[in-house]
């Protein structure tokens, strides 16, 4: 057995035994192939932003799978594949697509109708945690704006980042003459950017720019800002008090969800297990209106209190088996997906994964870095039988494969264009198969 390098390690299903199919979920063996979930839109989420680099950033969004559950046979198939579902999708998104001739001929008002459906999809896709297809939708609406002033230029960098922050990325956006002059939320959406990619030092630089510039407003504008600030503070800084204020301050559900997934790793560092456990069950409970990232993140926290608090023998197996399904469950979010994992600093420490990582992996510990590093799974107490069986009940029979596939599927066409819309915790649906 092959694993991948430790640089692929959070693109990849993968345990101790080797990779894994994003459809069966049973180990890769025979023909393998690389799926792409956008189709051939993934090359349109490359191109620049405005006012940066025309360097390619984004990681191709594929998964793996056997061949024969990517585009299997016609004469032998009956039920859906991810061949199946891409292409479903990829037709609703053809439908929204600016540069088609009949946008381009369209009328002034049609236009705005488009732009303002652009703006809803967006929206709704990234507080679903689809950050891949809500980046898409933006860069269709930047597209579809001929005529901007810099106010608004800035604006769509502002908000592109902040998705971006979610999306896996090749390299780096670059930050090089760009102005916060009177724009602290876009220095902290590129401290929540460049936190994510592992470089906290940066982070910290822009927090103190969006401080900076918060102190030039008029007091009377600064409220506007005042959660962005606490967020940021508390994801770079650790800071568990700002996470928990930020949560109080919030009206909106999507930022209050994000305080809790913050906060639930910082917790687990100071060993307030009960604490971060309850943020994740909240999150959990919360499941048909979470984003996916932060239901990953709550399953994430779910394995390490589970890992952390069974160190001896007694109730090890159990433990065991419910860590690993809680992991693959996060894993199989995060990869299909193709999310950026936020930063857990505490979890090296707290697992005593002691084999020597970049800063950058340090600072973000995915799921693959636990399956792969910690002594109960990398010593096999898990067999390959074992793992498969518990790998089928975490994502196929509990109905998260079907889930997550729902969501993409709904998400990526206007609502009047939609059956039933299934949010992440929605009931298990196949609306991608066509009789």
């Amino acid at each position: 057995m092959q694993l991948p390098r430790r640089e692929d390690w959070d693109s990849q299903l993968v345990d101790v035994h080797g990779l894994w199919c994003a459809w069966c979920v049973e180990y890769l063996d025979g023909e393998v192939e690389k799926h792409h979930m956008l189709g051939q839109f993934w090359t349109r989420l490359n191109e620049p932003l405005d006012l940066q680099s025309p360097s390619r950033h984004l990681l191709e969004w594929t998964v793996l799978v056997h061949k024969r559950c990517h585009r299997p046979r016609a004469s032998r198939h009956t039920g859906p594949s991810l061949q199946n579902l891409t292409d479903t999708v990829t037709t609703n998104i053809r439908e929204l697509d600016p540069d088609v001739p009949e946008r381009l001929l369209a009328s002034d008002s049609d236009r705005e109708d488009h732009l303002a459906t652009l703006d809803s999809l967006a929206r709704e896709a990234h507080d679903a945690g689809l950050y891949q297809l809500a980046a898409l939708f933006k860069r269709f609406r930047r597209r579809a704006r001929l005529q901007l002033d810099n106010s608004q230029r800035l604006g769509i960098v502002e908000d592109e980042i902040a998705t971006l922050a979610g999306v896996r990325l090749r390299r780096p956006v670059a930050v090089r003459g760009l102005s916060f002059h009177g724009r602290p939320r876009l220095a902290y959406q590129f401290a929540n950017f460049y936190s994510n990619r592992g470089a906290p030092a940066l982070a910290r630089q822009l927090i103190e720019a969006g401080d900076d510039e918060m102190t030039k407003l008029p007091p009377t504008a600064r409220g506007e800002y005042a959660v962005d600030k606490l967020l940021r503070h508390a994801q770079v800084d650790r800071n568990a008090a700002a996470g928990h204020a930020a949560r109080v301050e919030t009206t909106i559900e999507y930022r209050e969800h994000t305080a809790l997934a913050i906060t639930e790793f910082i917790d687990l560092g100071e060993h307030k297990y009960g604490s971060a456990l309850a943020s994740a069950q909240a999150l959990l409970s919360s499941v048909k209106n979470v984003s996916w990232l932060y239901r990953a993140e709550a399953c994430f926290t779910e394995a390490l209190g589970l890992l952390a608090t069974h160190k001896q023998l007694v109730g090890r197996q159990k433990a065991l088996r419910g860590a690993y399904r809680y992991l693959v469950e996060s894993q199989y979010i995060y990869v299909v997906l193709g999310l950026q994992s936020p930063p857990h600093p505490e979890v090296r420490r707290l697992l005593g994964l002691r084999t020597a990582v970049p800063a950058s992996s340090e600072w973000v510990t995915s799921p693959a870095s636990v399956l792969l590093e910690h002594g109960w799974f990398a010593h096999g107490q898990l067999s390959a039988g074992e793992a498969l069986d518990l790998r089928r009940e975490a994502i196929i029979e509990s109905g998260l494969r079907d889930q997550v596939m729902s969501s993409l599927l709904a998400l990526s066409a206007p609502p009047r264009a939609r059956g039933v819309l299934w949010m992440p915790g929605g009931p298990p649906s196949r609306p991608w198969i066509r009789h």
